[in-house]
């Protein structure tokens, strides 16, 4: 199954044919997450994808929070160059800090329940920085 208005990148995946998990997963973040955008790839063979927000400040991206998901796991950040330089290369091996203050440490679970704990992470993420932007 493939949803056109989910596929932005499509460089990693030829076609990008979205899993039955990956379809959840997207979906149950849709329902809660305004401005979501998704991009598809594979690695050695694997697909994930990396499913991201752009907080924007008068006009111009600050912020870019993206969360992993690779199946049955999750883990996300701030990417450290808004997807600029890091898309395409998960989090783990981009240094992404998804221990630290503002990440997201790895999760195991369900597509809708890692949804759930994602859209909850970007809604907290959103909320703290539209604090900061004030």
């Amino acid at each position: 199954m493939r949803e056109d208005k989910w596929v932005i990148s499509d460089r990693r995946r030829d076609p990008p044919e979205a899993t039955a998990s990956e379809i959840a997963f997207i979906q149950g973040l849709e329902a809660r997450v305004d401005g979501l955008q998704v991009w598809f790839h594979e690695t050695a063979g694997l697909p994930w994808l990396i499913t991201s927000v752009d907080i924007v400040d008068h006009g111009r991206i600050v912020a870019t929070p993206r969360v992993d998901f690779f199946g049955g796991t999750i883990q996300g950040a701030l990417s450290p160059t808004l997807l600029n330089g890091d898309d395409g290369v998960s989090a783990d091996h981009v240094g992404v800090d998804v221990d630290g203050p503002l990440g997201l440490p790895s999760r195991t679970g369900s597509a809708d329940e890692l949804a759930e704990v994602a859209a909850s992470w970007f809604s907290w993420i959103l909320a703290t920085f539209s604090l900061r932007l004030e």
